[in-house]
């Protein structure tokens, strides 16, 4: 028996053994998928007649592993979850999550974030135009919800991304009170609403523009993005940017906040 036709034996077992049964599996391979099963039950001493639910599932689960295995064999699974982590490709809970030195500052529990990051309503992930190792930024909303409306709130994580790991760096909750989010229909959406509020314009090459956030932008030359100081104002800068081979910088991502402002109302409202 070669082994395509084995594999394809073993996987339409565990597919059928528990859920619609060993006569959906087409006929092809039927013969081979059923002294798979049995053979499975062998090895997990259950009987070749009992075909209760429980039994079922577990031999289902170790037809599943073996096909899991035989898939990756050889195979430098690390390598593939970092591949398609860089790509945005695996679920929000499959990351390997950490948080900034200073995400203290922020007075949110670590805890809270994560949940809010794993069952996010939205979620945004910045991809990386080439491929390589390079950071990226990923966004994630979610909908807080209260019995008392005036303490329901939007919550936006914003997080490094690199390989299959997320790094967190900000957290923000988004009240009606301050924020009007009406219009807004995504993570990124929400994140310039908030900016409409909280940002700070940017200073772009010595230059003071009216930007409060760039996104894939591109600049030739020398670049530099800061905020000009204001009296009573903590900024904070969020940003990436990177040099392409023709020396041009790209900028997926890059805002500034009144970090002052925004923690004396979330002090109010929260």
């Amino acid at each position: 028996m070669d082994k395509v036709t084995a594999n394809a034996a073993l996987a339409f077992a565990a597919m059928n053994v528990a859920g619609a049964g060993m006569s959906a599996v087409p006929e092809t391979y039927a013969d081979i998928s059923t002294r798979l099963v049995d053979e499975a039950k062998l090895k997990l001493g259950i009987s070749v007649e009992d075909q209760s639910p429980d039994s079922m599932e577990r031999v289902r689960s170790f037809l599943a592993a073996e096909v899991n295995r035989r898939v990756f064999d050889g195979v430098d699974r690390n390598a593939v979850r970092s591949r398609l982590g860089a790509q945005g490709r695996l679920s929000n809970g499959a990351y390997k999550m950490s948080f900034a030195e200073n995400f203290s500052d922020f007075k949110e529990s670590e805890r809270f974030v994560r949940d809010c990051i794993v069952s996010a309503d939205d979620t945004c992930h910045l991809v990386p135009m080439n491929e390589g190792n390079d950071k990226e930024f990923s966004i994630f909303s979610k909908k807080v919800s209260s019995l008392n409306r005036k303490r329901s709130y939007w919550a936006i994580a914003l997080c490094f991304r690199q390989g299959s790991e997320l790094k967190v760096v900000n957290f923000w909750r988004l009240f009606d009170q301050t924020v009007d989010v009406l219009g807004s229909e995504n993570a990124l959406d929400l994140l310039s609403s908030f900016l409409d509020v909280y940002g700070i314009p940017l200073v772009i090459n010595d230059v003071q523009t009216s930007d409060k956030m760039i996104t894939n932008r591109q600049f030739f030359g020398d670049l530099s993005i800061g905020v000009k100081r204001q009296p009573g104002v903590s900024g904070r800068i969020y940003q990436i940017f990177r040099r392409t081979l023709s020396g041009s910088f790209e900028v997926p991502l890059a805002f500034a906040v009144n970090f002052s402002e925004y923690l004396r109302d979330k002090a109010k409202l929260a």
